[in-house]
């Protein structure tokens, strides 16, 4: 029952809002639009914790809570923002329709870039200019790992069109277990080829519930 949460109460935090930030992004808001993730990374906790469902707030109530939000940034945390291109395409078009105009940074995964590129369009029209994208591996032997459904050749080609959509990436990076000091220098080399200036790394952890 998703709908039927109340929006946060902001005006509680209000003299603390001026500390909330990322980097540069500051003060920042945080806004969800939906729970949940439909895909299966077997290190991701994320789906099991929800059941494997995925849960969408209707576009109106998005609208809505945003309109009452003051601060220039808003941080998407949605656990992937870009699943559902033609319900994001309808959500861009009901920001600007009331003439709401932020900054925005966004949870993205690899093949939601290349799949919803015209989505992104539509939402750096709107003030889309980040994303985080759980890069996560770059072997094709990690990939596979990870379940990630997609190859290295994938990972080239939405940097490729981040890059020409001038959205700046955040990438994170799950270092397994068994890497090796070429590991880490074809990581390290990849993160300097593509000039990614906000790389994060994690190592591989058997959260309690997950596949691995």
């Amino acid at each position: 029952e998703i709908e039927s949460l109340p929006f946060p109460d902001r005006q509680i935090t209000l003299q603390d809002r001026s500390s909330y930030f990322i980097d540069w992004m500051s003060p920042v808001a945080l806004l969800r639009s939906t729970v949940g993730c439909p895909y299966r990374c077997t290190f991701c906790s994320l789906w099991r914790i929800m059941d494997k469902r995925y849960h969408k707030r209707a576009t109106e109530k998005v609208v809505e809570e945003l309109l009452g939000i003051q601060e220039e940034y808003v941080f998407l945390i949605d656990d992937e923002a870009f699943i559902d291109g033609p319900r994001m395409i309808e959500l861009a078009r009901a920001i600007k329709a009331a003439g709401i105009r932020k900054r925005f940074f966004a949870y993205c995964r690899v093949d939601s870039i290349i799949r919803e590129q015209e989505v992104l369009r539509e939402w750096t029209d709107i003030g889309l200019e980040r994303l985080m994208v759980g890069i996560d591996a770059i072997s094709e032997k990690d990939l596979t790992e990870y379940k990630k459904a997609y190859g290295s050749s994938r990972i080239e080609e939405a940097l490729e069109i981040a890059d020409k959509l001038g959205i700046e990436i955040l990438a994170q990076f799950v270092v397994n277990t068994d890497y090796t000091k070429k590991d880490f220098k074809y990581l390290s080399r990849f993160v300097e080829h593509h000039k990614i200036q906000y790389p994060s790394f994690t190592v591989l952890t058997p959260i309690p519930g997950t596949d691995i």
